[in-house]
């Protein structure tokens, strides 16, 4: 399906700072860059499990063999990106959605990597080494704490892409929604995703006249006390890799 991630191959690098990768969807061949991975966490059955820092760059081409280093260097730079950034273990390249194309020395966007912004409950912010801070310099890198699986990338992409959802979207889904807590805490304008995240949730007068649904109640609570979970979870054990 075009709207969905392609399984391409299975693979278990070793990764690192400045591996670039591609992953397949919408019938092109995007890039995916890495650009922290010294941070680690404790999950619930007490296992350290590296977390890799992503972006994903508004870079494609329909054969990957177009694709050129300068191109992803432009785009790191504008900050032409597809998401903000997104934290992300191993299991895209082990499960074989996303594959290392090769790396590049992030020298050049040390300023970038510096500009990346973390935010956990109702305004707290982090900076790349997970210390508080309350400068946000680009609204584009700031991204919510947490780890997002296969799927959760999967709808993100789907969003900025305009692609129909692999299921039905709840209507009261919208994973950007952080932004609403800090808008003003900068002049810039708002990334594209924001808005078309508010896009993709379709409210309508059908959703006012079930929105006492138990089961939609019942589907809205799991989705917070997870959310939560994880942000309380990540707030505590993140931690500079020794």
């Amino acid at each position: 399906m075009k709207n969905t991630l392609q399984f391409i191959k299975k693979t278990r690098p070793k990764l690192k700072v400045g591996d670039y990768f591609y992953y397949h969807i919408n019938s092109k061949f995007y890039i995916g860059i890495i650009v922290q991975n010294n941070v680690y966490m404790n999950n619930l059955q007490n296992v350290k499990d590296t977390i890799n820092c992503c972006l994903f760059l508004n870079v494609c081409e329909r054969n990957i063999e177009k694709i050129k280093e300068e191109t992803i260097k432009q785009s790191i730079l504008n900050e032409n990106l597809l998401l903000p950034p997104i934290n992300l273990n191993k299991k895209g390249w082990t499960t074989g959605f996303f594959v290392k194309l090769g790396n590049i020395k992030l020298d050049f966007v040390f300023k970038s990597q510096n500009l990346l912004r973390f935010v956990y409950g109702q305004n707290s912010i982090y900076d790349i080494n997970y210390t508080k801070t309350d400068n946000i310099p680009s609204l584009s890198l700031v991204a919510e704490i947490g780890v997002y699986a296969i799927e959760g990338l999967e709808a993100l992409l789907q969003i900025s892409l305009d692609l129909k959802f692999s299921t039905e979207n709840p209507e009261w889904f919208n994973p950007y929604e952080y932004y609403d807590k800090i808008k003003g805490k900068s002049k810039e304008k708002l990334p594209s995703w924001y808005y078309k995240a508010k896009k993709s949730q379709n409210i309508s007068l059908s959703h006012q006249k079930s929105e006492n649904h138990p089961l939609l109640l019942l589907s809205l609570y799991l989705l917070v006390k997870v959310q939560l979970l994880c942000s309380l979870k990540f707030h505590h054990l993140f931690v500079k890799e020794s």
